[in-house]
């Protein structure tokens, strides 16, 4: 009996993990599919001239990230940006650190697309580069894995329960 209780605690256990990854693997698609609209968008941005005020690799190494910071002006207001693409995080990982920071070093004139709606959003190179299908493509496949494990191994009812 109480290694019967056990079994059904680790089998919900099992289940609520399940239900854990397909909760996340949604939200890693959501998120992937917002980054495509917003890269998709940003193609029609204009541009202003910027000069880039702070370029620097920090963090040890193998775990290092970029900092890029750029003045730009739209109009009358001066803003400042971060932002190198609409997928830094793996256009960084792609391209490494030393490469990027090569091509911005301080000082620089860089071309600053913005967005015309909400001039504080920027980036240094628009458009949709390759690696933005990478989240929404995984995030797809280990969704639709969560799903199927889910429906395989859910708990059903009149006590019999799918195993793992």
């Amino acid at each position: 009996m109480h290694n019967q209780s056990l079994n059904d605690l680790g089998n919900q256990f099992g289940v609520w993990m399940l239900r854990l990854f397909i909760f996340l693997s949604f939200s890693a698609l959501l998120f992937g599919l917002w980054a495509l609209i917003h890269a998709y968008n940003g193609n029609d941005w204009p541009r202003v001239r910027g000069t880039i005020i702070y370029s620097r690799m920090v963090g040890p190494t193998g775990k290092a990230s970029v900092q890029i910071r750029y003045n730009y002006a739209v109009g009358n207001q001066t803003y400042k940006g971060q932002h190198v693409s609409f997928a830094d995080a793996f256009h960084i990982r792609m391209f490494g650190i030393e490469s990027i920071v090569s091509r911005y070093p301080k000082g620089t004139r860089v071309w600053v697309y913005f967005d015309p709606e909400n001039p504080q959003k920027a980036v240094l190179e628009k458009g949709i580069r390759p690696e933005l299908y990478w989240t929404p493509i995984g995030a797809f496949i280990i969704l639709i894995l969560g799903i199927f494990f889910h429906t395989r191994f859910k708990p059903k009812r009149g006590g019999r329960r799918g195993s793992l």
